[in-house]
């Protein structure tokens, strides 16, 4: 890394790393304030020497091993890197509890960094807990229950039907769309077409910042609410993190559980917006609109998105898999997509045409109601329907742009 990237560091340093750099700069000055007094003189002698130093050998294997088997339970580096700054700690009071054999005095700075090191690390591990465990436990025990409270509703017309596809293929509000592309942009294209005609889209994007989407649908029908999955994973602190109380949303960290509690958070502002014309994110609801929202986010029949034309679109399925597990990635859109259903709103999953395996790609298209290859040309989307539940639609044809 060169040097003047340096400036971008606090860019792209989260709150844990920012409380870890001042608590070890904060440490400087306390110990060296006891190493000058050296108020436990008479307790700290040569013949403690040796025992603390093997303790904090011990200590310092023992989490080195915890790390090393995290990484092969895991196989995720995300995981394992934050563990790596509280470990460098440990391994700094290592270096100071032996220098405690020619200076009783080094034992201030080693215990600082030891007790630090040591809370830093059992913070990281309850954050990979509650992601891998607790976290996931908590979204299957919702996914099961949404399931059972939920039935589906179909045969409702979606309005791009006539508004984009001029009728050539059947959509029903609450059917996932899978488009094949040889480049992602003509997808996106199909994309800013069903925005035109939308009321309202989710944009899940994993290789563009928000801005982008944003200028990009600038214009558009729809309400746009994004999803930035690529500032926190490949912006390098160059783009900014979307503002609380926006329409976008940058996940620090992206994970599978944020971005479900974040399309839960943007379905609660979409049926606010549908049922009371308020935005949760800048006004607030009365008792009864609250109870109001609450029994149609929870009801079998929940009817204010089947008003509308809600969609979501992934794009792309290709790069998202770079940066969720892609097992989790599949189960997560099986849940969702079925959860669309029941509430009327439609996905478009864009991928691009053979970067992911063909198993993979099979799973995708298990689910998915409509499968189409799609290339722009000129000034005209090519549509090649290669699989449809609608048996009457048109197997290729042309929409204008």
């Amino acid at each position: 890394m060169k040097l003047a990237n340096l400036r971008f560091l606090p860019k792209v340093m989260g709150l844990r790393d920012r409380v870890a750099v001042i608590s070890f700069i904060a440490g400087i000055p306390v110990c060296l304030v006891l190493y000058h007094f050296h108020p436990l003189q008479s307790v700290i002698t040569q013949q403690i020497v040796t025992p603390l130093i093997g303790g904090v050998i011990s200590i310092a294997l023992i989490l080195s091993s915890i790390v090393s088997y995290s990484a092969a339970a895991l196989r995720e580096k995300r995981y394992i890197i934050p563990l790596l700054s509280p470990l460098a700690l440990i391994i700094l009071a290592v270096l100071l509890a032996a220098g405690t054999y020619l200076s009783t005095r080094l034992f201030y700075f080693a215990s600082y960094y030891l007790l630090l090191g040591i809370s830093l690390f059992i913070i990281q591990i309850l954050v990979i807990m509650s992601e891998e465990t607790v976290g996931a436990t908590l979204w299957e025990k919702a996914t099961y229950e949404s399931r059972g409270r939920k039935e589906p509703h179909l045969g409702d017309e979606s309005s791009i039907c006539k508004g984009v596809f001029g009728r050539k293929i059947h959509v029903c509000k609450g059917d996932t769309i899978l488009g094949v592309c040889d480049f992602i942009q003509d997808g996106r294209v199909l994309g800013e077409k069903i925005a035109a005609v939308a009321d309202y889209m989710v944009y899940i994007s994993a290789d563009r910042p928000y801005t982008v989407i944003e200028k990009e649908f600038k214009g558009c029908c729809a309400k746009l609410y994004c999803i930035d999955c690529f500032t926190s994973v490949y912006g390098l602190g160059e783009f900014a993190q979307a503002d609380r109380g926006t329409c976008s949303y940058t996940p620090d960290p992206p994970t599978i559980r944020g971005l479900h509690l974040t399309l839960r958070e943007i379905r609660r502002r979409i049926v606010s917006d549908i049922l009371f014309h308020k935005d949760l994110a800048q006004s607030r609801l009365s008792k009864i609109e609250r109870v109001r929202l609450e029994k149609e986010l929870v009801s079998k029949k929940a009817k204010a998105e089947r008003k509308k034309n809600v969609w979501i679109v992934y794009d792309s399925i290709s790069s998202l898999a770079a940066i969720f597990d892609l097992e989790a990635l599949l189960a997560f859109l099986i849940h969702d997509t079925n959860v669309d259903k029941t509430i009327g709103r439609n996905t478009l999953l864009l991928m691009k045409n053979g970067a992911i395996a063909p198993g993979i790609a099979s799973r995708l298209e298990s689910f998915c109601e409509h499968i189409m290859d799609i290339r722009l040309e000129n000034t005209k989307i090519h549509v090649r329907v290669s699989q449809s539940i609608d048996m009457t639609s048109s197997k290729d044809f042309y929409i204008t742009i």
